[in-house]
């Protein structure tokens, strides 16, 4: 009998969230830095214990985003919020643009912008292929006229991309 994966569209309880971090700190199989990430070459093993699908493309595709927008560190914190919610939803939505907030200045940058519709395109195929530059962002998102997008007018410019008739 094979194995049965947990679908991504099933969110995680806190219990089972909390049992894979248990197992991520206390594993030495992991490589901890004791500063709450692990490894991007351990994927396939994170992806082992989460009970997610690990074919050659999820874990290639896994291991690319924290590359490129995590210097491939799996981040525990930003692993456990994302396993708590399973497609986009209000709370989901408003935890990507405070998390994209990196330098937490309240406004997000052109690099913070790019981290956050990435991770927002594993949770939401609605915003897959938006191909939306910085400044058509800045233009459409930017009520305020000041030249920059607050993390309130940026979840409600997403809102308004996730549900166009509704404004």
């Amino acid at each position: 009998m094979g194995e049965v994966y947990k679908p991504n569209s099933e969110p995680y309880t806190e219990e089972e969230i909390g049992g894979i971090l248990a197992a991520l700190k206390v594993n030495p199989t992991f490589d901890l830095d004791n500063g709450g990430s692990v490894s991007t070459s351990e994927i396939f093993e994170l992806l082992v214990l989460m009970r997610r699908e690990r074919g050659p493309e999820s874990v290639q595709s896994y291991t690319d985003y924290w590359d490129k927008h995590h210097n491939g560190r799996i981040y525990l914190e930003l692993l456990a919020d994302g396993l708590r919610v399973a497609h986009m939803n209000d709370d989901l939505l408003a935890l990507l643009v405070i998390r994209a907030d990196m330098d937490k200045d309240g406004y997000l940058s052109e690099a913070e912008f790019a981290d956050m519709l990435t991770m927002m395109e594993h949770y939401d195929s609605r915003l897959t292929g938006l191909n939306t530059t910085f400044e058509e962002f800045t233009y459409e998102a930017d009520t305020s006229r000041d030249g920059k997008v607050s993390l309130e007018e940026c979840k409600v410019w997403i809102q308004q991309k996730l549900h166009p008739g509704n404004y």
